[in-house]
């Protein structure tokens, strides 16, 4: 570039997203799951000896914790099972801080908190809703497309269109997910 030689990287923050050269998002959730157990621990650390009631661990969670989970989820979502175990393990150990007496889901009810998955689930289709109601200074076409196949039943132009991809890699894309959700 201008004549010098760049140096080759092997991942790059993005958007506050560490970028793989072989785009997998594996490093980024590794490094987001060590921070925010860092969080939990300091959390931990603060209140032990101290009563604090659930509702304040809550909100601490939901500021300090949850938002380093959810960031700009549309672009590093996991697809292995792996690494949604490792995130929702997070979410275990917090509502354990919070509730100990109680199981993993009736900690989450009685928190009113979603499993990550469907939170992560939710704001992909709300980027999507916002993506279709042009919210966002970008063209809803250019990334996503309707059926328009006379063969299909009912309301065939209502349903998007599924890319078909040839890698692995593209497959768990945010604009392959999409449509995805919206069949079910």
């Amino acid at each position: 570039m201008s004549g010098k030689v760049l140096s080759r990287v092997g991942a790059q923050r993005d958007p506050g997203v560490l970028m793989s050269d072989t785009a997998s998002f594996s490093d980024h959730i590794h490094a987001q799951v060590n921070k925010v157990n860092k969080m939990l621990g300091f959390i931990r650390r603060t209140i032990s000896g101290n009563k604090i009631l659930s509702p304040t661990l809550r909100s601490l969670y939901v500021t300090l914790v949850r938002s380093h989970l959810e960031y700009v989820s549309e672009i590093w979502s996991p697809k292995s099972v792996t690494m949604i175990t490792r995130i929702e393990g997070v979410r275990r150990r917090a509502t354990r801080l919070m509730l100990p007496e109680f199981s993993y889901n009736e900690r989450l009810k009685r928190l009113s908190l979603l499993p990550l998955v469907y939170c992560r689930e939710v704001r992909h289709l709300s980027t999507f809703y916002n993506l279709r109601s042009e919210s966002f200074n970008s063209s809803f076409n250019s990334y996503f497309q309707f059926c328009s196949d006379e063969r299909l039943r009912s309301h065939a132009s209502d349903k998007l269109k599924i890319n078909r991809v040839r890698t692995e890699l593209l497959k768990g894309t945010f604009f392959n997910r999409i449509p995805f959700y919206l069949m079910h």
